[in-house]
């Protein structure tokens, strides 16, 4: 997106349009038949579209593979955790609000595609992934609503033991 457009865009306009495209980088749809569907959504929002066969032709996602294992969790329900203070370039799922900050593990999710790895390309690297609860006031400080507690799904690789 022009950097104009991205600060004036809402989130969903962003994910739209990385959608939009992906699935014209990826030759699932052409612009121009994007640009007819729009159109054609934009005259009668009740219009029935046919997918692309490029879009109709996409394999079924892989199973998970029976001969690994699933990664085993280094965490367990009630252990106490830090957010690791990372800034790594590109996407991550742990919101900057979040960084270096004491939360508890509230759940696990079991193993999960790491989002982080997974949109630059580079592979599932399925890991743990937990409910982690925070205090509102350890996030926000006092501007925080007191007894206000916050819960954040967090892979394994964004957390360490607090005792470290």
């Amino acid at each position: 997106m022009e950097p104009t457009h991205y600060l004036r865009a809402s989130y969903y306009e962003r994910w739209l349009s990385t959608i939009e495209l992906n699935l014209i980088e990826g030759g699932f749809i052409a612009i121009e038949d994007l640009d007819a569907r729009t159109d054609l959504l934009r005259e009668d929002p009740e219009a029935t579209v046919p997918r692309s066969a490029a879009i109709a032709s996409l394999p079924e996602p892989p199973n998970e593979s029976p001969d690994s294992p699933p990664p085993v969790s280094r965490f367990a329900v009630g252990d106490a955790v830090v957010t690791r203070n990372i800034h790594p370039p590109g996407h991550t799922r742990l919101p900057r609000y979040a960084r270096g900050k004491r939360g508890v593990i509230q759940r696990l999710h079991g193993a999960q595609i790491f989002p982080d790895s997974n949109a630059h390309g580079l592979g599932e690297n399925p890991q743990p992934l937990y409910a982690v609860r925070f205090d509102a006031l350890e996030l926000w400080g006092e501007a925080a609503e007191p007894c206000q507690t916050v819960s954040l799904d967090l892979w394994e690789s964004y957390l360490e033991s607090s005792l470290s």
